[in-house]
């Protein structure tokens, strides 16, 4: 049967006369009758038949029924779902982000974006940017905003933004404005990133480059949790100036600049083989903004 067979026959089995099933589908009776014949010519047998004026199924039909239903349910969800697309709101876009990300910048996009799209809806997880780049490859997430790393064939990176690294410790070890060389950071008592966090690989090839040994007793891998550390005195640690500026100031810390300067790369990471949508770019725009708002546009 073809389509419009289909259709006809889902709605006589709706409203139980070919009247009905006129009105429902905006058609001719006649035309209805027509559409029914001809289905049932080409079954080889029949589908209704005739009961005290009332169209009963026949067994065949009880059998095709439960079928018809399930695809009756299937077209609604198309329906709804065009209709979605064609307002500009797709049913749901899934952002993954990096934890320091998460409380520094995604609340304010998260707030813009829903202004633009009262009727999206919007998944947001924090993740490791490592579990990030993982979970879009098996298309579980649309997009992740997290720090450049971790390279994968399968997902493709837009750089938005640069952030500057800082250095952040107690007053005991450096004031104000202070401005230090990554040599003079590492020589105190060290807070270090996790190895495999973007900002920790970044610090060992550097170490590496100058022939320099990276010592710390301690290796902290949220840098919220770094920067709680130092602010016990413990020693001084290296975050993302967007984190250090987000820190709680009861922590009485000290921010300073690093020189010549660090920078890491914020951007997008996307499955490869992901279509684009309307929602996504509007969300990654929105990302873009945010960063450069707060001076972190790519140089």
């Amino acid at each position: 049967m073809r389509l419009r067979h289909l259709e006809v026959v889902n709605a006589i089995r709706v409203t139980g006369t070919l009247s009905g099933a006129a009105r429902l589908l905006h058609m001719t009776q006649p035309a209805v009758t027509q559409i029914l014949q001809s289905a049932e010519k080409q079954l080889g047998y029949q589908l209704y038949r005739r009961v005290r004026g009332r169209l009963e199924p026949s067994a065949e039909a009880a059998v095709i029924f439960p079928e018809l239903e399930t695809l009756d349910r299937q077209i609604v969800k198309l329906q709804q779902l065009t209709s979605n697309l064609r307002s500009g709101e797709a049913s749901l876009l899934r952002v993954l982000c990096a934890p320091a990300l998460a409380q520094a910048v995604m609340p304010e996009i998260i707030d813009r974006f829903l202004k633009q799209h009262a009727r999206a809806r919007l998944s947001v997880r924090a993740e490791y940017s490592s579990s990030v780049i993982s979970d879009l490859a098996l298309r579980e997430a649309d997009i992740g905003l997290v720090f450049e790393g971790e390279q994968h064939p399968a997902i493709d990176f837009t750089a938005l933004a640069e952030i500057p690294l800082v250095a952040v410790g107690s007053p005991k070890f450096f004031g104000a404005g202070a401005r230090l060389g990554l040599r003079d950071v590492l020589a105190m008592p060290f807070i270090a990133p996790d190895p495999v966090d973007p900002i920790g690989r970044m610090l060992a090839k550097a170490c590496e480059e100058h022939g320099w040994t990276l010592e710390s007793s301690v290796s902290v891998l949220l840098y919220q949790a770094a920067l709680a550390t130092a602010a016990t005195g413990l020693g001084v640690t290296i975050v993302d100036a967007l984190t250090a500026f987000t820190a709680d100031p009861r922590l009485l810390l000290q921010v300073a600049e690093i020189t010549p300067a660090l920078t890491l790369r914020v951007g997008v990471a996307r499955a490869a083989t992901n279509r684009q949508s309307g929602l996504a770019d509007d969300f990654i725009g929105l990302c873009r903004r945010v960063l450069s708002e707060r001076g972190m546009a790519l140089g």
